[in-house]
């Protein structure tokens, strides 16, 4: 049996129909892939990580995390100085999902 899709309400309709949560959000999807391919990570991890550093710096990276965190799919623990977020359940089904 396949696992659930996890779904938004879709822009275009006023949330009378259904997405995949990576349709409308593709990059929060791909920061829940990247943490369900190495977990747990921090912030400061992401950015020395990711080729993206030219666009996004660490306070970016933790405002991404912290909205998923608001979202449910990922929990963070205090490891000393900085947090260090893995993937909740939720967030494991939307980064196995990856683009559909």
């Amino acid at each position: 049996m396949s696992e659930p899709m996890v779904q938004v309400p879709c822009p275009t309709c006023a949330g009378a129909g259904q997405v995949p949560f990576a349709q409308k959000y593709p990059q929060k999807a791909r920061l829940c892939q990247l943490l369900y391919a190495m977990p747990p990570l921090s912030a400061s991890d992401l950015w020395r990580n990711a080729d993206s550093r030219a666009c996004i710096g660490v306070t970016g990276w933790n405002q991404r995390l912290e909205e998923l965190r608001a979202l449910g799919f990922v929990t963070r623990e205090k490891v000393g100085r900085e947090w260090r977020y893995s993937l909740t359940e939720a967030g494991q089904v939307v980064a196995r999902q990856g683009g559909r």
